[in-house]
């Protein structure tokens, strides 16, 4: 892998599977403020939500939350 190719992996390993959510206009302007406000894109905001969620939900079931 290049240096280019490195900084495009934004993503942890194996964290490769799609999931497409629905969000209504109001939804998804407070997830693109939020996106912004932490200088992340859709995706990894959407990734950071959803995982947080889990580990509040969950315990210690998802260690690994970053």
């Amino acid at each position: 892998m290049t240096t280019a190719d490195a900084s495009r992996e934004r993503c942890p390993n194996g964290a490769r599977s799609r999931v497409l959510v629905n969000l209504r206009p109001a939804e998804l302007a407070e997830l693109k403020a939020r996106a912004a406000a932490e200088g992340r894109t859709l995706s990894n905001m959407a990734r950071q939500l959803i995982v947080r969620a889990m580990v509040a939900d969950g315990g210690d079931r998802f260690p690994h939350a970053s």
